[in-house]
């Protein structure tokens, strides 16, 4: 490509030397003389003379355009050759080669320079910045120019720039892929602020979390585990398996019968010191993230990356609701798609909506009998409603074995996944503790013997 361009450069040169005398003023006359000579800085300061007096001389108007280009003044060209054009079309072709030229030897070098920055050498960013800018001007509706420029930005740093370009290169190509990196900028910045979040509020954040799991049913030995030993304890004098466990800094009295809490009081509202500046900030970020990936969904509704990017993000922003609307109204669309059929599940279960999840799940499998991940996730969600089931009637002292029935329906999906998938510990884990709630101890030992084989594997990889 570069020896095509040089040969573009040395004809429009070979043009301008050999392009005859014509009538007109000392200024414009002068000017074609010094071109001949290769004095262009004198044949550009009397160009600038000529439109000056002469505002309506196409032809000096294109020269003093090829001339600035030569010397890398791209804002010059583009003013002059403006002026040109809106006299005549005398010479738009030469015009459109020109722009064509410089467009291609300031992409070749920009890319050149992108190619050897590095965070040791981050000057070649800023080189590979210039060179790529002036191409964008010489011929700003190609979108592979925006492409390399967003790249560019992106690697040095400046994230709100390469955001521009990506925008910029999506508008002028309506290539969806770049319009894609935006929302996954907009996802990235969203996960720092909030890994920001959580790292400058992780102690109060644990302790809010371990309080959600205070309540009556909940293990003593877990809540020792979670929130640590009490500030005091207080036995009842009448009934010794009572006794009552005291968080002051939480506000809390757990009272306790044998291993299991029967009561929780909080003698004030516990209110954690979190600050959430970073977060909110964050949902800003996740927000813009949907906005581009909705529009993306909207163009081509058949782009599975973008589905799951989707997915992430309105999780993310714990936008679970909308997110189900609206994938309910991309099944309606289109029924026959096993991936927007596979997220709805996915939006359901963590909705708690099981019977739904794995009517969408079950479809999906159904459109492609193929699908393990379908296949596994009906498998999980029929343990997991299972788990549920346990956990409610553990609360309610019941000894309940409606739970087994939800374990023996996972069975033959997760058995058929593990199958096809052999090296997934989780499945393996997941079976067996299904194994070993329904009493089939050879099973779960066989199971939880390979997670540990697998586990090992890991270990020794890393």
């Amino acid at each position: 490509m570069r020896k095509i361009y040089n040969f573009i450069i040395s004809a429009m040169i070979l043009s301008l030397i050999t392009m005859g005398f014509q009538c007109g003023s000392a200024d414009f006359t002068g000017a074609k003389l010094h071109i001949q000579q290769k004095n262009y800085d004198k044949a550009i300061e009397l160009l600038v003379k000529e439109t000056t007096n002469n505002p309506k001389n196409e032809e000096a108007w294109y020269l003093l355009g090829r001339l600035r280009a030569e010397k890398g003044d791209i804002d010059g060209m583009n003013e002059a050759f403006e002026r040109a054009l809106a006299i005549s079309n005398t010479h738009q072709n030469e015009i459109y080669l020109t722009r064509l030229s410089f467009w291609g030897q300031y992409l070749n070098i920009g890319f050149s320079y992108l190619k050897k920055a590095s965070k040791d050498s981050i000057e070649y960013y800023r080189l590979a910045i210039d060179n790529i800018t002036k191409a964008v001007k010489a011929k700003p509706d190609t979108g592979l120019t925006y492409d390399y420029l967003a790249m560019a930005y992106y690697e040095k740093g400046e994230i709100d720039s390469a955001i521009y370009a990506y925008t910029k290169g999506w508008e002028v190509s309506g290539d969806l892929e770049m319009y894609k990196q935006v929302g996954k900028i907009y996802y990235n910045k969203g996960v720092e602020k909030e890994t920001v979040f959580e790292k400058e509020n992780s102690e109060q954040i644990k302790a809010f979390k371990a309080l959600k799991e205070v309540k009556a049913g909940a293990y003593k030995s877990d809540i020792l585990r979670s929130l640590g030993e009490p500030d005091a304890t207080r036995k009842d004098k009448k009934n010794k398996k009572i006794e009552e466990l005291i968080y002051a800094g939480y506000n809390l009295t757990i009272t306790v019968e044998g291993e299991k809490v029967i009561k929780t009081v909080f003698s004030k509202p516990y209110v954690p010191k979190i600050d959430s500046t970073k977060y909110y900030e964050a949902l800003v970020e996740y927000s813009k993230a949907i906005e581009v990936f909705e529009t993306v969904k909207n163009k081509n509704p058949h782009d599975n990356e973008n589905l799951t990017l989707l997915l992430q993000v309105y999780v993310k922003a714990n936008r679970i609701k909308e997110a189900t609307v609206a994938f309910q109204d991309a099944v309606k669309n289109d029924p026959a798609n096993k991936t927007n059929r596979y997220i709805l599940g996915v939006l359901y279960r963590s909705l708690g909506d099981y019977t739904n999840a794995l009517v969408e799940y079950k479809e999906a499998l159904r459109l492609d009998p193929e699908f393990t991940d379908a296949a596994y996730e009906i498998g999980a969600t029929l343990y997991n409603w299972g788990v549920d089931i346990l956990k409610k009637a553990q609360e309610k002292g019941e000894d309940s074995q409606e739970y087994k029935e939800k374990f023996k329906e996972a069975l033959p999906y997760l058995e058929s996944v593990v199958a096809k998938r052999p090296e997934d510990w989780r499945i393996w884990q997941t079976l067996g503790t299904i194994y070993a709630r329904l009493g089939d101890t050879e099973k779960a030992m066989k199971a939880l013997d390979k997670v540990e084989e697998l586990q090992k594997k890991r270990e020794i990889a890393q």
